[in-house]
């Protein structure tokens, strides 16, 4: 069995993992990162070696979050299983830069798991409120080849999942908590993610079959700026991280969060249209042929939607007042309010993706293309 927390790590399950003969681990130190994420707890481990080697001597620790009310509320998106599965099976060959993984476990029946992965050092977590134009276009220059390499291809080692597969996986929570917003809030939340959720509610079927005859790709499914470490020089690394999202999906969904929820609304206007066309541009170098760039922008559009299908679950699981009002304490330009739903339905007007779901309802077998081109 392996570790489940940091408490049941040892010398032995350590150097079972890493040691190549080289040399054997002694001993370790575990420090908690300072900022942790809702699903995982993540320790730097330092190693120490009964003599010089060439293995880390630093490397990072994630274990599945041990409260039970986290694991019951993730089960059925079977996150930590995603993750282990798309390390083992895909890590350094996956074709967009991550973190090197020495172990990678996985527990059905306790619903835990733990990664043993390279500590990346000379690389920064961005500012998750105040994205740069330049973030943005180096995450879209890794994401594109990434999404070309597996593009198309339906059968995918280690059983990668996809959610239109499972068309009533989000429909319990997104119900849940549209009905948790009280009418003096729904200002608040937005008129349009309302209307825009429920036609989803209304049609998710038919759209998650219409999507299933779109060209498929593997996909982070949280491609979000705090999931990527850029570089802090020239030759320093990057890597994307945290893959408990990981599917079969459409490419350009990865995009939407990326660019929607990772630049400021005038900033995406201006660059948004040129964003977008260099991921296409990229795919097509990269010798995907069967996608046009007002495919491309149709998708992108439906990734604004699968951004407030994830965003609104935060209400199914808390209370939406009390949330409300944390937000509103909190400085105007650090507000996560604005990242999870302002700025989304600013794109979502834009775009007029209400339209774009009514249409794809009711022509659900017919594929259909939108957008600039």
């Amino acid at each position: 069995m392996f570790p489940t927390d940091v408490e049941a790590l040892t010398v032995a399950w350590l150097n079972g993992v890493l040691s190549d003969g080289s040399a054997a681990v002694i001993d370790f130190q575990a420090e908690k990162l300072g900022e942790q994420g809702r699903t995982s707890v993540v320790y730097v481990l330092t190693l120490t070696y009964d003599r010089a080697t060439a293995l880390p001597t630093k490397v990072v620790a994630k274990f599945s979050a041990g409260e039970q009310y986290v694991k019951n509320a993730v089960q059925a998106l079977n996150v930590f299983e995603r993750e282990v599965l798309f390390y083992r099976h895909f890590g350094d060959q996956a074709g967009i830069p991550v973190p090197h993984c020495y172990a990678a476990e996985y527990s059905r029946e306790e619903n835990a798991c733990v990664l043993l992965l390279e500590l990346v050092v000379n690389a920064r977590q961005p500012d998750l409120f105040h994205g740069t134009v330049a973030e943005v276009a180096l995450a879209v220059e890794h994401l594109a080849p990434f999404h070309a390499r597996w593009w198309g291809r339906r059968e995918l080692p280690g059983d990668v999942p996809c959610d239109y597969d499972r068309p009533e996986l989000y429909v319990a929570d997104v119900t849940k908590a549209l009905n948790k917003i009280p009418e003096e809030h729904r200002d608040n939340v937005g008129r349009t993610v309302i209307e825009v959720l429920e036609l989803w509610l209304q049609h998710h079927r038919q759209l998650a079959a219409y999507c299933r005859t779109l060209p498929l790709t593997l996909c982070h499914g949280s491609f979000h700026r705090q999931q990527l470490l850029f570089p802090t020089a020239e030759n320093d690394p990057f890597r994307v991280i945290d893959w408990q999202s990981t599917g079969m999906d459409c490419g350009p969904i990865d995009l939407a969060r990326l660019i929607v929820t990772g630049l400021l609304p005038d900033d995406r206007k201006k660059h948004e249209a040129p964003l977008v066309a260099r991921y296409h541009a990229l795919l097509c170098e990269h010798g995907v042929t069967d996608v046009s760039l007002a495919q491309v922008w149709e998708m992108y559009q439906l990734g604004i939607v699968r951004i407030l299908v994830l965003h609104i679950h935060v209400f199914a699981h808390f209370s939406v007042k009390l949330m409300i009002e944390h937000w509103r304490k909190v400085a105007e330009e650090r507000s996560l309010w604005k990242i999870l739903f302002q700025w989304p339905q600013q794109a979502l007007l834009e775009h007029d993706v209400p339209a774009l779901l009514r249409r794809l309802a009711s022509q659900a077998s017919v594929p259909a293309a939108g957008g600039p081109s």
